[in-house]
């Protein structure tokens, strides 16, 4: 597990005005970003900044995804953008500090509006197979939320 329940590191709660304070917020244990043009990118946690690339946008497509996030313990967060390089190169460094904090009802990450989606595989109740079908293609609107 990357991040403790207790201890948000240095990343506050966000929680501003624009954003409804009924919304359930949690941490995962793994969070992952899928962003048309660069892939599937794993938070490291480490320095609280990093990000890693883990597959491309072939990839994702193809479906090596699927057993690569099947392999994972706990809970998962995948977020899809749908943003060229320089529009998450703009705004990379906001984008990290949103991710932390993730509201699970409203299926947004607080402070970007971006849609998302939590994955429990541990009971393996969630569908992968369709995760991994929304995540090739962020222009779609069908994303959901699990709790």
């Amino acid at each position: 597990m990357w991040w403790d329940a207790g201890n948000y590191g240095p990343f506050p709660i966000l929680n501003d005005a624009s954003f409804s304070t009924d919304s359930a917020c949690v941490l995962a244990d793994h969070i992952f970003i899928f962003i048309s043009g660069l892939g599937l990118l794993c938070f490291d946690g480490g320095d609280g900044q990093t990000w890693k690339r883990v597959l491309g946008l072939s990839e994702v497509v193809c479906g090596l995804a699927k057993p690569f996030l099947a392999e994972l313990n706990g809970r998962v967060a995948i977020i899809w953008l749908d943003k060229d390089d320089e529009e998450v190169e703009a705004d990379f460094s906001k984008l990290c500090l949103c991710l932390i904090s993730i509201s699970v009802k409203g299926g947004f990450v607080r402070g970007t509006q971006e849609k998302v989606e939590v994955v429990d595989l541990v009971p393996r109740s969630y569908d992968i197979y369709k995760c991994i079908e929304v995540l090739s293609e962020p222009e779609s609107t069908t994303a959901s939320t699990s709790s």
